[in-house]
Protein backbone atom coordinates (compact mmCIF):
# COMPACT_ATOMS: atom_id res chain seq x y z
CA UNK A 1 0.00 0.00 0.00
CA UNK A 2 1.37 3.46 -1.07
CA UNK A 3 1.93 5.91 2.36
CA UNK A 4 0.28 9.63 2.08
CA UNK A 5 2.84 12.32 1.37
CA UNK A 6 1.74 13.18 5.06
CA UNK A 7 3.06 10.07 6.24
CA UNK A 8 5.98 10.00 4.11
CA UNK A 9 6.81 13.11 5.93
CA UNK A 10 5.98 12.07 9.49
CA UNK A 11 7.99 8.53 9.04
CA UNK A 12 10.95 10.26 7.44
CA UNK A 13 11.04 13.39 9.72
CA UNK A 14 10.27 10.88 13.02
CA UNK A 15 13.36 9.12 11.42
CA UNK A 16 15.36 12.31 10.79
CA UNK A 17 15.14 13.44 14.36
CA UNK A 18 15.31 10.60 16.50
CA UNK A 19 18.68 10.36 15.84
CA UNK A 20 21.44 11.67 17.93
CA UNK A 21 22.88 15.29 17.07
CA UNK A 22 21.69 18.09 14.82
CA UNK A 23 20.25 17.24 10.94
CA UNK A 24 22.61 17.77 8.74
CA UNK A 25 21.57 20.74 5.63
CA UNK A 26 20.92 18.00 3.07
CA UNK A 27 18.41 16.07 5.30
CA UNK A 28 16.81 19.48 6.34
CA UNK A 29 16.89 20.49 2.37
CA UNK A 30 15.20 16.91 1.23
CA UNK A 31 12.52 17.33 4.60
CA UNK A 32 12.23 21.34 3.15
CA UNK A 33 11.65 19.42 -0.51
CA UNK A 34 9.01 16.94 1.11
CA UNK A 35 6.73 20.27 2.19
CA UNK A 36 6.94 21.71 -0.98
CA UNK A 37 5.23 18.94 -2.78
CA UNK A 38 2.56 18.70 -0.56
CA UNK A 39 -0.57 20.35 -1.52
CA UNK A 40 -4.49 21.44 -0.46
CA UNK A 41 -5.81 17.87 -0.94
CA UNK A 42 -2.92 15.98 1.26
CA UNK A 43 -4.23 18.01 4.31
CA UNK A 44 -8.16 17.45 3.73
CA UNK A 45 -9.04 20.40 1.57
CA UNK A 46 -10.66 20.18 -1.47
CA UNK A 47 -9.18 23.59 -3.21
CA UNK A 48 -11.25 23.25 -6.05
CA UNK A 49 -14.56 21.61 -4.80
CA UNK A 50 -17.91 23.54 -5.16
CA UNK A 51 -19.59 22.97 -1.85
CA UNK A 52 -22.71 25.06 0.12
CA UNK A 53 -20.97 24.29 3.02
CA UNK A 54 -17.56 24.38 5.12
CA UNK A 55 -16.92 20.57 4.86
CA UNK A 56 -17.99 18.85 1.96
CA UNK A 57 -20.50 15.75 2.23
CA UNK A 58 -20.40 14.35 -1.55
CA UNK A 59 -21.01 11.15 -1.76
CA UNK A 60 -18.64 8.36 -2.77
CA UNK A 61 -14.84 8.26 -2.02
CA UNK A 62 -14.21 11.83 -3.51
CA UNK A 63 -14.69 14.61 -1.59
CA UNK A 64 -15.64 13.05 1.51
CA UNK A 65 -15.12 14.65 4.81
CA UNK A 66 -12.53 17.26 3.33
CA UNK A 67 -13.03 20.86 3.83
CA UNK A 68 -13.78 23.06 0.98
CA UNK A 69 -11.66 25.34 -0.33
CA UNK A 70 -13.91 27.88 -1.07
CA UNK A 71 -14.22 28.78 2.60
CA UNK A 72 -11.00 29.87 2.40
CA UNK A 73 -8.95 33.20 0.86
CA UNK A 74 -5.70 31.82 2.50
CA UNK A 75 -4.37 29.97 4.67
CA UNK A 76 -1.16 31.39 7.15
CA UNK A 77 -0.11 28.12 8.68
CA UNK A 78 -0.07 24.13 8.57
CA UNK A 79 0.01 22.68 12.16
CA UNK A 80 1.24 18.57 11.01
CA UNK A 81 2.64 16.85 13.79
CA UNK A 82 3.88 17.56 17.21
CA UNK A 83 5.45 15.16 19.52
CA UNK A 84 7.84 15.38 22.46
CA UNK A 85 11.13 15.40 20.01
CA UNK A 86 9.80 17.72 17.36
CA UNK A 87 6.69 19.44 15.72
CA UNK A 88 6.32 19.93 11.82
CA UNK A 89 4.61 22.82 10.38
CA UNK A 90 5.05 24.99 7.60
CA UNK A 91 4.19 29.12 8.45
CA UNK A 92 3.47 30.54 4.62
CA UNK A 93 0.84 31.92 2.93
CA UNK A 94 -1.11 30.13 0.44
CA UNK A 95 -4.28 31.34 -1.42
CA UNK A 96 -7.02 29.18 -2.32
Amino acid sequence: MERSKIQVLYDDTHALFSQEGLPTFQQIHYLKNLLDKIEAIDVGIDEFGLCDSPMSDASGDSGKGLLCGQGFSEITYIHIHECDKFSVSRKEKYHI
